[in-house]
């Protein structure tokens, strides 16, 4: 999940400003990087057979995956929601998701700053956290690197030149001359594992997506 020049989606639902999003995109005036799963996939609606010439194809959630999506929205009413303990929320939050993300201004950033992103949209949170590697944005695929004296690291490649490369790992940032790699692999698989939300309580569930919707940081 990330800020994107098209976070708020009806932007994308719209032809004339999808349109234009898109043009940026092809000029490189806007970076793919900013592009969320959710507003591609608005994109692609909206845009058509071009946008998935230009983009490359998005992997669309399965039939569990679909049958999660309807069964956590159905759970997560907005009377469900306003019941949730924020507090708590944010403490799952830290625990599970603070050490690659930020939020507030505190956090990983192994993935996308979630601050600016479309958190108040729950189709947005829900389909983001439930099928990570539909679409990873630029400067966060995972890269696997095998080094010749046998050593294998992996992490987003954050800095690179004729010399060396820096990876971005959980805690802490490792740069590796290009001289001693054996191998190097791009990976399409998210580095958010799948399956988050079914490690935690229904409770726990509630107070992640509620905090996840807040505008300001709770205490």
């Amino acid at each position: 999940m990330c800020a994107s020049s098209c976070s708020n989606a009806p932007r994308c639902a719209r032809r004339a400003t999808a349109d234009r999003l898109f043009s940026a995109l092809k000029q490189q005036r806007v970076p793919k990087s900013d592009i969320t799963a959710f507003a591609a996939r608005q994109l692609q609606r909206v845009i058509g057979p071009a946008f998935v010439v230009f983009w490359g194809p998005l992997v669309q959630l399965d039939d569990a995956k679909q049958a999660d999506l309807a069964a956590l929205k159905r759970r997560l009413s907005d009377d469900v929601l306003r019941r949730a303990n924020f507090a708590n929320g944010r403490g799952v939050f830290e625990r599970t998701c603070a050490p690659c993300h930020t939020l507030y201004g505190a956090g990983g950033k192994i993935g996308p700053d979630l601050t600016g992103s479309n958190r108040a949209n729950l189709d947005y949170i829900l389909t983001e956290i439930i099928n990570p590697s539909e679409v990873i944005q630029e400067g966060y695929h995972l890269v696997t690197i095998t080094t010749r004296d046998g050593r294998t690291l992996a992490g987003n490649v954050v800095g690179e030149d004729e010399r060396q490369v820096t990876l971005r790992m959980v805690g802490q940032d490792t740069t590796v001359a290009r001289a001693d790699i054996q191998a190097r692999e791009k990976s399409n698989v998210s580095m958010m594992p799948e399956g988050l939300l079914k490690t935690l309580s229904n409770d726990e569930v509630r107070d992640l997506i509620a905090y996840l919707r807040t505008t300001r940081q709770v205490q």
